[in-house]
């Protein structure tokens, strides 16, 4: 990973590849992950879910690898305004093991 970079947990409509290139123009690395301390809840009128804090729970979602500044800001801005960029710990892993946690954005 270069400085500019960063790894990205995706948990909604950004674990698909298709919607990923679509967004950032590019193709990035990726694997499962498991994000603990969180639950996903979809949101009444909307077609994508949201975050909440919540120590009894884990999120599945995706880990895209090594994502550039550019492409930041491209995801960011298709994230919109209520998006706020959030430092975790991804569980990495089958099954997922608290040794392999890798340092993300969400």
């Amino acid at each position: 990973m270069t400085d500019a970079s960063m790894n990205v947990f995706a948990y909604g409509t950004l674990t698909f590849a298709q919607v990923m290139e679509v967004v950032t123009g590019k193709l990035f690395e990726y694997e499962s992950g498991l994000l603990a301390g969180y639950v996903r809840y979809g949101l009444r009128g909307e077609s994508y879910p949201a975050l909440v804090p919540n120590s009894s729970s884990a999120t599945e979602g995706v880990l895209w690898r090594d994502v550039d500044a550019e492409s930041m800001s491209r995801l960011d801005a298709f994230e919109g305004a209520w998006y706020e960029r959030t430092t975790v710990q991804v569980l990495m892993g089958d099954p997922p093991d608290p040794a392999s946690a890798v340092d993300a954005v969400t």
